[in-house]
Order: C-alpha cells, then sequence, then structure tokens
C-alpha cells in the first residue's frame, strides 16, 4: 500500500530453546502528488486560453505539469504520445514540460510523474484535435504551398532538432511526419506530390534517425523509440532493415541480456 508504515517482526527458537527477535520498520514510498498537466496549443500571448486544436505539423502542442508535491527529489516526467502510429513513451526528464509537432488526428498527450524512487503517478492525459481530413482547408489555414513543401519544412526542422541534439524531438517529429504521409494520400484534393519525392523524403528522415544514434544516451526507451520511427518511415515495415533498426534491437539484447 502506497504510503503504509509496516513493521516486519522475524521470531527464531533454536533446538536448545533460545530465542531471537529482529525488526524492521519499513515505509512504503509515495509517488508525486497534488499536481495537474495540461495539453494545450501554443501561444506567443500571456494569459490566453487553453486551445485543444491546431494544425498538423506546423502548431506546437504543449504538455505542461506544475505544482506536483514529493519528498524524493527531484521528480522527473515522462511524457508520451497516443495517436494514430500507437502509443510512444519519451526518455523521463526533469523539466516539466514537453513541446510536440503532430499528424492529424484526435491525439492523447500523457504524463507520468516519477520521483527518484522511482515511486510513479498516476497517468495524466491531455486530448488536443489536430486537423481532421473534413475540415482541413479550414482548420488548418494551409499555404499555397504544395503538400511537398509542407513536409519538407517539417522534415527541416528534425534536421535542426538533430543539430542542436534533441533525440527525442526527432524521433517523435518523424513518427509524426510519417502518419501524416500515410494520412495525405486518402484526401485527394490535397494530394500534389510524387510517390518518388514522397518516398526521398521518407529517406531523407530515416538518415536523420540513422544520424541521432551517435548523441543518444542507448536506454530501452530510446531504443523502443527509434525502432517505432524506423517502422512508422519504411515503405515496407515488414522488410526492416535500416542501421536504426539493427542498434535498436541491439540496444535491448544488451541491456535485457
Amino acid at each position: 500500500v502506497r504510503g503504509a508504515f509496516f513493521t516486519l517482526n522475524l521470531k527464531g527458537i533454536d533446538q536448545s530453546g533460545a530465542q531471537g527477535q529482529s525488526v524492521l520498520s519499513v515505509l512504503v514510498n509515495s509517488p508525486p502528488t497534488s499536481g495537474n498537466c495540461q495539453a494545450c496549443l501554443q501561444t506567443l500571448q500571456a494569459g490566453t486560453v487553453c486551445k485543444t486544436f491546431g494544425r498538423a505539423l506546423l502548431d506546437v502542442f504543449v504538455m505542461s505539469c506544475r505544482q506536483w508535491v514529493d519528498e524524493d527529489q527531484p521528480v522527473s516526467y515522462q511524457f508520451g504520445v497516443h495517436d494514430a502510429a500507437g502509443l510512444t513513451w519519451f526518455e523521463p526528464m526533469q523539466i516539466s514540460s514537453k513541446s510536440f509537432r503532430l499528424a492529424q488526428g484526435q491525439v492523447a498527450l500523457k504524463v507520468q510523474v516519477v520521483d527518484s524512487l522511482g515511486g510513479r503517478s498516476e497517468i495524466v492525459s491531455g486530448t488536443v484535435l489536430v486537423g481532421t481530413s473534413g475540415r482541413r482547408r479550414r482548420l488548418l489555414a494551409l499555404s499555397p504551398d504544395s503538400d511537398k513543401q509542407m513536409f519538407d519544412d517539417a522534415i527541416a526542422r528534425v534536421k535542426n532538432e538533430l543539430q542542436l541534439g534533441n533525440v527525442a524531438n526527432v524521433l517523435q517529429q518523424s513518427i509524426a511526419i510519417a502518419s501524416e504521409m500515410d494520412a495525405r494520400p486518402f484526401d485527394k484534393e490535397l494530394l500534389n506530390v510524387t510517390p518518388q519525392e514522397r518516398a526521398s523524403q521518407r529517406e531523407l528522415l530515416l538518415s536523420y534517425v540513422d544520424d541521432a544514434i551517435v548523441t543518444a544516451i542507448r536506454t530501452i526507451a530510446f531504443a523502443e523509440n527509434l525502432f517505432a520511427a524506423v517502422a512508422a518511415l519504411q515503405l515496407q515495415p515488414c522488410q526492416i532493415t535500416s542501421t536504426s533498426a539493427t542498434t535498436a534491437v541491439e540496444i535491448i539484447d544488451s541491456i535485457t541480456a
């Protein structure tokens, strides 16, 4: 029971009748409490109302937490995204907010607060709506630029994250871009990119994902994110042969061996 205090009492008697006793008091760790987290569209205006809808790959959503209390400092925050590609958790960090660029659809941004002894809060979730197909022109307010240009710009931001050493953002945004690419063929009105151009964009993203391995801390969470990014970007997921996929498997094998 979290936060409960237990006393363990062990008595022993040998063959001669001599007795011994040992008492151990145990306080079960309590997870962080009393805080709150909220998912909102990022805005530069202070005091604005939290908006939960925006444009795929263009707008930035922020999951931010505050006022979490725990005796076992420091606390860290493990953020996650649950979208059409599945549920992806990222490496815990001591910063209490994380930014995301997302693919279209209803997306749940998640966070779990963890204390220094491993006590975990309940998962907090906030749902945002990102440019669904039926309302795309009104909600996304797309510029006259082509579909290809929008993806080129998104990929350029991934390159920038790579240069800054933000490995988690490289992987998360690569997954989001791949998900948005997968959704676009069903929107004939906005599809103005050739299959060859789309394949080239995916290959470029895969090269950035491969490059991210160099500066990454090789943990289970990183390996899982790495494999998820590769699987999302491969044109034929059943034939995953990239350097990143091999590295992900090696990391998991080495940690779990």
